[in-house]
């Protein structure tokens, strides 16, 4: 043999062992013990004192970084959806992910009427006569507010805005020299989501009915029938420990027209609920019932949630967090691949936390945590009682060349039952459609491969067939 073919075959002898083992670094990562315990930890705990949810807030009081929140994105109506209306009718309606789940929007219509929001303001002009210069009518919102989204139904017209200065809560006021015996309550500049409804009954005319401030920004909201959820974002201006006694304060307020609430926290601190272990945010689900004033449902929980998905029966949240930096350096360490020092961790989960509908507005069913990432809310489809969930994985702790992009299938209790792991390896997930027993996936890194997955057996998903586009 000559040297160039010996030096070929070491060659092909390296990058074989070396992809070897890649390959199996990767599929040790999948199961290395994290210490006798998941590196997440429980996904959901109820709050049982003010001592508890002190400790949890003290807990992330010098890691702002973590509390990201709720993604402030655009409107709903501004992204991709597979749904073209929230229901049945004669005329177009705004693009919804799920068919009887409506989503807010910047312009609405019932047919007779077109709703536009700007800035801050909002205006009725004739369908029949779409001129912005020729409205019927015009609904001037606060100078320092601007209109994120619109519903109609029936003579209501529900309007939702964000605000900036000083609301409904006073709040704990801690400098960053201070000690902790010094703190005291002040009021301060804060965010306010504003729920405005009017009745439109006489559109030239309409009339404001009830006002609803919740404490923090808002991010989306939907509507099934006559009952409307919001969903939104606080965080709190502190930055020492508190105490039990203060943490309550904390707590976001919401204030209601309607003689529900009156500048009230939102729930008491063994009302609250912990999601995942990051976070010092608060996150706030309020349920208005159109058809009713004299009803208010309010969720709050501490940790971030950046996507929202619901369907008839279910609100979701989702959350991406990482195990430990302390976590992730055992694990490496054990491995031989650690830098110096560990400043990041390994590859992030995704939390999924589920609030069922209820008569009184949203409940906690269920929690569960999947391997990867969501692109967004598309990523997430309820069908027959099952959850189904498509994920990213980036590998960071092996190349980060070799992310793998997975579907889960989850019970109602949030628990695995079937998946499809390792699709298109080294690229990412660009969009995901799901259309009843069936799921359609496109990744993207140097080709566009699409995926069809057959979910009709819900613990036994399969790959039906594979398109590459290049480019």
């Amino acid at each position: 043999m000559n040297k160039h073919a010996r030096l070929l075959g070491i060659l092909a002898g390296t990058v074989l062992l070396g992809s070897i083992v890649v390959i199996s670094l990767i599929a040790l990562s999948r199961f290395v013990d994290f210490g006798g315990s998941s590196p997440l930890g429980a996904t959901y705990k109820q709050v049982a004192s003010c001592s508890e949810l002190a400790e949890r807030m003290n807990k992330q009081v010098y890691y702002p970084y973590y509390a990201d929140g709720i993604d402030l994105a655009v409107p709903e109506a501004a992204r991709d959806s597979v749904t073209t209306g929230a229901g049945s009718a004669e005329y177009s309606t705004t693009n919804v992910q799920v068919a009887g789940v409506d989503e807010a929007d910047i312009i609405k219509t019932d047919g007779a009427y077109i709703y536009v929001a700007t800035n801050n303001a909002v205006f009725i002009i004739d369908a029949e006569d779409p001129s912005l210069e020729n409205y019927l009518a015009k609904i001037d919102i606060e100078d320092d507010a601007t209109a994120r989204g619109l519903f109609v139904q029936g003579d209501n017209l529900v309007i939702f805005a964000d605000s900036y200065g000083y609301g409904v809560m006073p709040v704990l006021e801690m400098g960053m020299g201070m000690a902790d015996e010094e703190a005291t309550i002040s009021s301060r500049y804060q965010n306010l989501t504003t729920v405005l409804v009017y009745d439109t009954s006489d559109v030239r005319e309409p009339m404001l009915v009830r006002t609803t401030e919740v404490e923090g920004n808002y991010q989306t909201s939907r509507m099934i029938d006559q009952r409307v959820y919001i969903v939104g974002n606080y965080y709190p201006n502190y930055y020492q420990n508190v105490s039990a006694s203060e943490v309550e304060e904390l707590i976001p307020r919401i204030s209601d027209s309607a003689g529900n609430k009156t500048a009230g926290q939102m729930a008491q601190c063994d009302q609250v609920a912990l999601f995942g272990n990051e976070g010092r945010n608060f996150v706030t689900v309020v349920t208005l019932d159109l058809g009713d004033e004299s009803f208010l449902g309010s969720q709050v929980l501490v940790g971030n949630a950046q996507t929202v998905y619901m369907s008839e029966s279910s609100l979701v949240l989702a959350a991406t967090e990482y195990p430990s930096v302390e976590t992730t350096e055992n694990w490496c360490s054990r491995m031989g691949m650690c830098p110096t020092p560990v400043t990041s961790q390994a590859d992030p989960q995704t939390l999924l936390f589920k609030l069922g509908i209820s008569t009184t507005g949203v409940d906690f069913a269920a929690s569960g945590v999947v391997p990867g990432t969501l692109l967004n809310q598309f990523s997430l489809d309820e069908h027959s009682g099952y959850l189904r969930v498509v994920t990213t994985v980036d590998n960071w702790g092996v190349r980060q060349d070799l992310s793998v992009n997975n579907l889960y299938v989850l019970d109602g209790s949030l628990g695995q039952v079937g998946a499809v792991e390792d699709l298109a390896m080294g690229e990412r997930v660009y969009s995901a459609r799901f259309m009843g027993d069936r799921a359609y996936m496109v990744t993207f890194q140097t080709i566009d491969p699409l995926f069809v997955i057959d979910l009709s057996n819900p613990e036994d998903p399969k790959v039906l067939g594979e398109l590459k586009i290049p480019g």
